[in-house]
């Protein structure tokens, strides 16, 4: 996610209109899935014990955002 937001300013300088708005919508939506798995799934896991359903749901909404 940072090496995108890294690049923006340079596709922007050159004039790359379709993948710097391909890229700021992509890193949207990611925050968009990151910051309610964050607040509301993760409060309720406990990492010492065995996995569990929502934290494996946690962990595969967190891949789906990198995706």
């Amino acid at each position: 996610m940072y090496a995108g937001i890294q690049q923006l300013p340079l596709q922007i300088f050159w004039k790359m209109e379709k993948l710097s708005v391909a890229l700021i919508t992509a890193r949207l939506t990611q925050l968009a899935i990151l910051i309610p798995v964050v607040y509301l799934f993760l409060k309720k896991i406990d990492f010492v014990s065995t996995p569990t359903g929502i934290s494996v749901l946690a962990f595969c909404l967190v891949m789906f955002s990198v995706v």
